[in-house]
């Protein structure tokens, strides 16, 4: 059920590039698929943007990343 959710958060995003809230739960989806890289991307996107975002999320997805 997450490819779905990545495609409706995807089609969010695309009809309004400021909607941060897809770009949370999309971060959120691509992590519980093993995609560490598209979740830290949407995370930075998120943060460059002034929104916050859990940091032991952030934290979990950097280990995966091996970036701490």
């Amino acid at each position: 059920h997450y490819d779905k959710a990545i495609k409706d958060y995807d089609e969010a995003i695309r009809i309004d590039t400021n909607f941060w809230k897809a770009y949370q739960n999309r971060a959120v989806a691509y992590f519980y698929k093993g995609y560490y890289e598209k979740s830290y991307e949407d995370i930075k996107k998120l943060l460059s943007k002034g929104h916050k975002i859990s940091e032991h999320f952030v934290s979990e997805v950097e280990k995966r990343l091996n970036k701490r």
